[in-house]
Formats: C-alpha cells, structure tokens, sequence
C-alpha cells in the first residue's frame, strides 16, 4: 500500500500533524538548538575540533596555520577528491 502524500502547499494540514517520533514541544526543542547553532556559529567551531586547532596544509608540506590567526581575514576554501577529474589535474 503506498503513502499518502500531502501536498507541499497544504501548510495548515502539516502543522496539524503529529509526525511520529516527535511531539510537537519535542520538535519546537530541536528547531531551536538548530537556531542556536545556526546564530552561534562560526568559522573555528565549524571546522576545529577538540583534538585540532589547526588547518592541514598539502600531504606533502607538514605546513599547519592556527585558526586563531585567520580571525578577522577572508579566506578561501579549496575542497577536493581523489575521483574528481577536475583536481587531478
């Protein structure tokens, strides 16, 4: 048998839900951690950890720039793979 869908304009209906696991106050708790991360985040949390406070530079340099150094500046982000054509070049 297959779900019944309601259509993404029907608003009202899917407030009236109680989509299950959650309860309503349940989901009302998540959507405001999620707002409290959104509003707090910040360049360091989003990519240190506690074991590292550092970016990596290319395998083959053991290069390391603290994060505490890039406040303030802009920087860019390069982000590759292996499988990409692109960065194998």
């Amino acid at each position: 048998m297959p779900w019944l869908a309601i259509p993404f304009s029907d608003l009202d209906t899917k407030k009236a839900l109680n989509p299950f696991p959650f309860t309503k106050q349940r989901l009302e708790e998540l959507q405001d951690e999620e707002r409290a991360r959104h509003e707090n985040q910040t360049l360091t949390n989003l990519l240190t950890n506690h074991d590292r406070d550092n970016l990596l530079g290319p395998p083959h340099r053991l290069n390391r720039c603290l994060f505490a150094s890039l406040v303030g500046k802009t920087i860019g982000l390069y982000f590759s793979a292996h499988w990409c054509p692109s960065s194998n070049r």
